[in-house]
Parts: C-alpha cells; structure tokens; sequence
C-alpha cells in the first residue's frame, strides 16, 4: 500500500513539473505559430511565376531553334538584367503565356518572365516587338482581320517582373473602307476603288456586292450628268473604275436574264430593269467616248440578258461600223430596225443606208 502512494505522488510531481515549464514559457505557442505562419510567408511569395527560380533556367539548344527567340530592339543597358545582353519573348511548347527571356554573353538563352495571361496576341502575325519609353511594345496582327493589337509592358529588371501598363487596337482595314467611302462621296471615284483594293481581308468588313452596287448607283447618277454636259470620256470612265472593282464583277459575269436573277435575288433593291438601264447607259457612254471595244462588250451583254432592247443594238451597230466590221454592223442594225418596227418607231436613216 505504501509503495502505491508513493508511485502516485511521484506521478503528481511530473505532471506539476511540466504544467510550471508551461507557466514559465507562455509564449510558446505564439512562436510555434509564427513559425508555421513564417513558412507559409514565405511560400506566398514563390507563388508569382516570375519568382520561380526554374523560370530562370536555361533553354537548351535544341529548343531555342524550335522556338526561334524574338529579340527585342532598343532595349537599353538599364533594363537588362545582370549577365544579360538581349531580351526576346518567345511562344513555348505546351505553355499558353508568352515568355520573356534574356540571352547571355554566352548567347544562352534563360526564362526571365512570363507576360500576363489575358493579353491577348497572335505570335504567327507578329508585327512590332521594340522597347520604347522604358517600355516593352509588343504588337500582333488579328487572324483574318487587318487589327493590330498592341501592349505596352513595363519590365522590372531587377524584380524581373512584367505588368500591362497599357494596351490597344487600331484597324487599318476599317481606316481605309472609310476613306474609300468618303472619296466615293466625292465623286471621286478611281481614287475610292484603289483604297477598297488596299483593304485587307475585305469580307470580314463589307459586302463586296452591296458594297459594288451602292458605288455603281451613285457612278451612274454622275456619269449621266456628265454625259448631258457632253463629257462623254469622263462619263465612260467613271463607270469603267467601277467596274474594275473586283466587287463588281458578280454584275458582268451573267449568262442571261436567269443568271442576273438568280444573281441578284439578295439585293431587291436593285433590279433587272435597273441593271438594264446603267448598262445600255454605260455602252452608250463607252460608245461616244470611242472606247469601241469595250461598248461592244457592255451592248452584247445587254443583248444577251434583254434580246428586244433596240438601243443596245444600235449603240452595236455603230460600234462595229466605227471599226471596220461592217457585216456585224449590219446584223446589229437589222435586229434594231425589227424590234423598232415592232414598237412602231421611226429608224434613224443613217440605220437604213447602211443596212443596205
């Protein structure tokens, strides 16, 4: 029994010996939580990927020539890391973000920096990559579209650190469809069709049908005019710059009246009737600025889509006969003479003199 007691209050003074350690030292705890709290401190701050040390590791050889680095120009000695001589971003495989990397005197290539993520760009259509104003400028072109996309990324050095300071867009191709339009509306039509070719990816910005008849429609307007004030060259030519517009062509490339149909079934706005007036207009117009060849085109057009307009058949029968080819001449006056007698109307004589 006596040894019993004896364990028990040996037990009592243990438990009394650590429970005044833990009196004695009551910031323990505290420090053991800063402890853990230091460790995951100091964890947070490896999180950001340009303070990963392995983005700094160097890029074999063979990688680097399938990468293929773009370098950076301009780049100043101050935004150069230590041991660095070039900066130059670069796509890697199986990455998503652009890389910045820096290459060594040793012409090694290291990671230094990953761009942020939601900048968009397109590396296959790079078109500027330069440090201006203590900033990387790094401009890409849209995939089938003429919109350049620029960023504007300052670079810590030392931190090696990117951040976007700025980004924006400028389209090109929207540029010059307004300048296209304006000269259009300025009669100025040559210059206009030339700026619409300058256009690059031309459908993702206009309908180049729409586009050819509302220029065909204002053309035709100023034409006439001209051709009333006798100006019959520059009347002709007027037409003829619109109809070099490659968007024009859907409107000469018909076979027949079915064909401009079926051609012009999505444009309700202009009509077979209304194609067939600018057209025996233009032949006419192309007629008496002595541009035969081409009349003769633009009249056997008509004559193949409407066979019973007599004006084309004239305005082809003074052609042919204004360059020597008199037999083609008389055909085209003798079919004028049958659908003029058919509406009961007066056959101009020079017609009849020279049918016979």
């Amino acid at each position: 029994m006596e040894k019993i007691i004896r364990f028990f209050i040996g037990l009592c003074l243990l438990l009394g010996l650590f429970a005044c350690e833990d009196l004695n030292n009551p910031n323990q705890n505290e420090r053991e939580s800063s402890l853990l709290d230091t460790v995951s401190d100091t964890s947070s701050e490896h999180t950001h990927p340009n303070a990963n040390e392995a983005d700094y590791a160097q890029i074999p050889d063979s990688k680097v020539r399938t990468i293929k680095p773009l370098v950076i120009s301009g780049v100043p000695q101050a935004a150069l890391p230590d041991d660095i001589v070039n900066l130059a971003i670069a796509e890697m495989p199986n990455q998503d973000n652009l890389q910045l990397l820096g290459q060594r005197i040793d012409s090694s290539w290291h990671h230094l920096a990953i761009f942020p993520e939601h900048f968009y760009y397109n590396y296959n259509k790079i078109m500027e990559v330069a440090f201006e104003n203590d900033y990387i400028k790094f401009c890409s072109q849209e995939p089938f579209k003429a919109t350049i996309v620029c960023g504007l990324f300052e670079w810590n050095p030392t931190l090696r650190r990117l951040r976007l300071e700025s980004d924006y867009s400028e389209d090109q191709s929207e540029l010059l469809l307004i300048e296209a339009r304006r000269l259009a509306q300025e009669w100025k039509f040559k210059e206009s069709i030339a700026v619409y070719d300058r256009i690059l990816y031309p459908q993702a910005y206009f309908d180049a049908s729409s586009e050819a008849i509302r220029l065909i429609e204002a053309a035709h307007s100023k034409a006439f005019y001209l051709y009333q004030q006798g100006d019959f060259i520059e009347a002709a030519d007027m037409l003829d710059a619109i109809f070099d517009f490659w968007g024009a062509n859907f409107l000469l490339e018909v076979e027949g009246r079915a064909s401009l149909e079926e051609k012009l079934k999505n444009y309700p706005q202009f009509t077979v009737s209304r194609w067939l007036q600018i057209m025996t207009d233009y032949g006419l117009f192309l007629l008496k600025a002595k541009k035969y060849e081409r009349a003769i085109t633009v009249n056997n057009l008509v004559v193949r889509v409407a066979p019973d307009i007599p004006n084309a058949y004239l305005q082809l029968g003074d052609a042919y006969f204004d360059i020597g080819q008199m037999e083609a001449g008389r055909a085209a006056y003798r079919n004028y003479k049958k659908h003029m007698q058919r509406l009961d109307r007066k056959v101009p004589e020079r017609v009849e003199i020279r049918i016979e």
